[in-house]
C-alpha cells in the first residue's frame, strides 16, 4: 500500500518503472514457465501485461492487486483480475486456490519484510495443490545497475532478495525442486548490442542481468 506521506508531498513513487511496452516483451518472455499449466494465478498483476501474454497463449489467467487503478485497465483489456491484498485473498475460505495450477509473482516480495515474505510462502503452500508450478521474479542485486541504482528508485522497496536466499526460504516452508537464474528479458536489440558486447567483457555476468527468476513446486 502506498504510504500517505506520497500523497502528503503528491509524489508518485512508480515512475521510475520500466514502460509498458517493455514490460509486456518481458512478462511475455514468462509464458514459457507455464507450458504444461493451463490455470495460473498472478500476485501483484499490475497493468496485466503477464495476464494478456497468457491469454494470447490460450490459458486462463486470474490476477490480483490492491490498486483500484491498474486493476480497471486490466478490465478495460477485457482480462480477469480482481481487487485485493494478496494475504487476504489467499487465507480467504471462498476462494479455491487448488483450481490453479501455476502462480505467478513478479516485483512483489522486495517490498516486503522477511517476516512477511516467509508467511506469503507459507500461505501459498498451504493453500494450493501439490504440484502446482510457481515462478518468482525479483530485482537482481548481482546485477550492478540494480544494486548501483535501480532498486533504490523505488522507495517501496524494503530489500533484495537474492535467487539463492528465495529458495532457501521457500525450501523452509515445504516448497521442492526449487531453482534460479538470472536474466535480462526484455531481449536486445542492434541499438544497443555493441556496447552490450564491450560491457560483458568488461563486467562478465554483473550487468545486463537485473531480473532474478526462481521456481519451484508446491
Amino acid at each position: 500500500m502506498v504510504n500517505n506521506y506520497f500523497a502528503k508531498y503528491n509524489f508518485n513513487p512508480f515512475q521510475f518503472a520500466g514502460n509498458e511496452r517493455s514490460s509486456r516483451n518481458f512478462h511475455s518472455k514468462m509464458v514459457r514457465y507455464f507450458d504444461k499449466c493451463s490455470n495460473v494465478l498472478d500476485l501483484g498483476c499490475g497493468r496485466g501485461e503477464f495476464l494478456q501474454a497468457l491469454k494470447d497463449s490460450g490459458k486462463i489467467g486470474f490476477g490480483i492487486d490492491s490498486f483500484d487503478e491498474v486493476i480497471q485497465q486490466c478490465l478495460t483489456k477485457n482480462l480477469i483480475a480482481e481487487k485485493w491484498e494478496v494475504c487476504d485473498y489467499l487465507l480467504c475460505k471462498e476462494n479455491n486456490l487448488s483450481k490453479f495450477d501455476g502462480v505467478y509473482c513478479a516485483h512483489l516480495i522486495e517490498h516486503l519484510t522477511p517476516e512477511s515474505v516467509f508467511e506469503l510462502f507459507a500461505l501459498l503452500f498451504e493453500s494450493t495443490k501439490p504440484g502446482t508450478k510457481f515462478v518468482f521474479v525479483t530485482p537482481n542485486f548481482d546485477d550492478l545497475a540494480v544494486s548501483g541504482s535501480i532498486f533504490w528508485m523505488d522507495l517501496t522497496h524494503v530489500r533484495p532478495y537474492p535467487g539463492l536466499l528465495v529458495q532457501r526460504m521457500l525450501e523452509s516452508v515445504g516448497f521442492r525442486e526449487t531453482s534460479s537464474r538470472s536474466i535480462y528479458g526484455a531481449g536486445l536489440n542492434k541499438s544497443i548490442l555493441k556496447n552490450y558486447l564491450i560491457q560483458k567483457i568488461r563486467f562478465g555476468d554483473r550487468i545486463y542481468k537485473p531480473n532474478s527468476i526462481i521456481t519451484a513446486i508446491r
